[in-house]
Parts: C-alpha cells; structure tokens; sequence
C-alpha cells in the first residue's frame, strides 16, 4: 500500500553543500504526501530549513563508526520489508558507496549530480580520477540512478553502460518565493556569482570581465557571495585591479536570494558542474545567467532569452553587458526564467513515478 512506502535520503552530512540543498528541496516536497526519513553519515552542520511535519525526519549519524552506521541503516531501511516497500536514494561519494550495499534489502536508487571526473580532480587531484572511477564502479550495484542532464547521463552510459532516469536538480521553491524581485534595476548594471572561491569556479574571468567593462566606462556592480581556498587570491586582484569599490565580496551568507535577485545578471564561469544550483536559483528569481557552454547548460539556457553561453573568456565582457541591458529592457525579473523540466514540482513528481509510488 502506498502509505506504507518510507523514504529514505542518504547523505554523506547534512550541511550546506548544493547537493543536500537539492536532497533537503526534494525531501520537503515529498513529506507532503510520503514519509521521508533523511540520514546524515557525519554529524548535522546546517542552515537548511525543512519542512515542520510528521512526515519529516533527519536522522545524524555523525557519532557511530562505519560499520555501525551501515548496521543501522541497514535496519532503517528493512522496516516492513515484506512489502517491499521502502526507497533508499543516495547522493554523493560515501552516501553511494554505502548505498551499493543495500541493494539486496530495499529498493535503491543514486542521484549524481555531477560531472564526477571533472568535479573530483578539482577538489581532490590526482586522486579525484580514483575517488570518480571507484564511485562509478560502485552505482552499477545501485538499482536505479538519476541524472540531472542528458550530458550527465551519457557520461554514466559511456563509463558503466547504464541508462540514467533524467531528473533536474530541486530547487526549494516554496522558501524562494518571498525574495523575488517587485521594481526594475536603476542606475548601475549588476552582476552576481555565488558559489565556492575555487580554482574549478573560475571567478577571475568574471573579475576581468568587470574590469573590462569598467575601462569602457559602464557604470557597473558586482556581489560576489562565498568563500573558499581562492578567496585571498581574488581579494588581491580585486585591489590590484583597483575594483574595491565595484566589487563587493560578502563571503557565505546564510540567505543570499534578495541579493541575486536585485543582480541584472548571475555569471558562473565554472570548467566544471553537473547542473549549477545557483544558477537554477538564479533563473528561478528571474535573473538571465552567462554560463561556459559545458557540461548539461546547454539544457538549462536558451540563448537570448533566458541567458547566453560562452566559449571563448574573451567574450565574457560584451555577454555581460548586453544581457544586462536585455534584463532591463524586457523586465526579465517578472518571469520564472527556469525551464518547467528543472522546476521543483517536475522534478519531485518525476521522481514518484521513478521510485513507483505515482
């Protein structure tokens, strides 16, 4: 019987990462109907707000060892396992690897939310092609996977040679809402990044853009909100560049929406994502976004309508300026710049009909 299916969200920690934000958005939307039980392998550090409902809980398993913790879960997720009732969905390295285990006791299933190669070499090095390859090696145990683009998914394809239910990233729309945009910008053209101060993020080409434009004499802004190993390195260029007073680095904040909504247009000049949160957000809250043409964007943007993609770092400036002015002219902050196939509605009623309880 339906009422009886349990859900279970297994995490690597219940943090503020982009993934467990779209684990967390996923949960909320499911409470509403089902029993969603999410897992947190390391202890609870976060900010995220969940639904306050019966049907939610958040179980921290930070403080047992490894093989306490597959034990426990393991008896979690065989509740009622006669009926064969219950869900295990995993996202991320350890959650997957344990969840390669489970297999034999509850319906499992991975959410990969990355390019895994490119997104494990630039944290981890040479030892991200090891951490990706073991990773991949292990969602071939996992019943069901899910990816959020059609490039991501033949990624899987290529390395394991399983097809991938496409299922875009969860944005917690309901939380959004309140922080959209009423009045259109004045006076200085603005620009938001939001995201990890890394390497893989590739901010710099977004402080040049800025000091490009500048030199050209637009009047112009940038937010830059998040924190990271780079974020020393770009405060320099930032003063050496003689920026101080254009670019504002704010560093994580708890709540950035009202910040990226009042941006004229979101830059992510990331070499790497599987399908950026922030630019989800971004769209979401009616700001057009200038993404490389990697990985799913292509997915994501419609070029000259809901933003642009770039090749080329040297065409980063002009993107910039003349989406900021289309931004303006057609009020693009009064319209959900998201495609319906990432809404968070689409996504969790995808993921019903995939986990068979719709």
């Amino acid at each position: 019987m339906i009422e009886q299916k349990k859900i279970y969200i297994l995490l690597p920690g219940f943090n503020n990462d982009s993934p467990v934000k779209g684990s967390a958005a996923l949960a909320n939307e499911l409470s509403k109907k089902y029993k969603v039980t999410i897992v947190s392998l390391k202890s609870i550090n976060s900010s995220i707000k969940l639904r306050n409902s019966n049907n939610l809980k958040l179980i921290d398993l930070g403080k047992l060892s490894w093989l306490s913790k597959f034990f426990y879960y393991k008896k979690l997720i065989t509740e009622n396992y006669k009926t064969n009732s219950n869900i295990s969905i995993s996202f991320c390295f350890s959650a997957d690897i344990l969840n390669s285990f489970c297999t034999h006791h509850t319906n499992t299933f991975s959410s990969v939310r990355a390019n895994l190669y490119e997104n494990y070499k630039h944290s981890y090095g040479v030892l991200g092609f090891l951490l990706a390859k073991i990773n991949f090696l292990r969602l071939k145990k996992i019943t069901n996977i899910f990816a959020m683009t059609e490039s991501m998914a033949k990624q899987i394809k290529n390395e394991i040679g399983l097809k991938s239910h496409i299922v875009g990233n969860f944005l917690d729309e309901d939380n959004m809402e309140p922080h959209r945009r009423k009045n259109v910008n004045n006076g200085s053209y603005k620009f938001v990044f939001t995201g990890t101060l890394s390497s893989r993020k590739k901010v710099e080409v977004l402080i040049n853009a800025i000091d490009e434009l500048h030199k050209n004499g637009h009047n112009i802004s940038c937010d830059i909100l998040g924190d990271g190993p780079f974020k020393k390195l770009l405060i320099n260029k930032i003063s050496d560049l003689h920026l101080s007073n254009i670019i504002t680095m704010h560093g994580n904040i708890l709540n950035p929406f009202n910040i990226v909504s009042g941006a004229d247009v979101f830059v992510l000049p990331s070499l790497s994502e599987g399908l950026s949160r922030s630019s989800m957000e971004a769209l979401y809250l009616g700001v057009p976004c200038i993404l490389r043409d990697i990985d799913g964007n292509s997915e994501l943007i419609d070029e000259n309508i809901n933003g642009n993609l770039f090749t080329d770092e040297s065409e980063v400036a002009d993107l910039m300026i003349r989406c900021a002015q289309r931004s303006r002219q057609d009020l693009l902050f009064k319209n959900i710049l998201l495609k319906d196939d990432f809404r968070q509605s689409t996504g969790s009623a995808k993921v019903e009909r995939l986990i068979g309880i719709k």
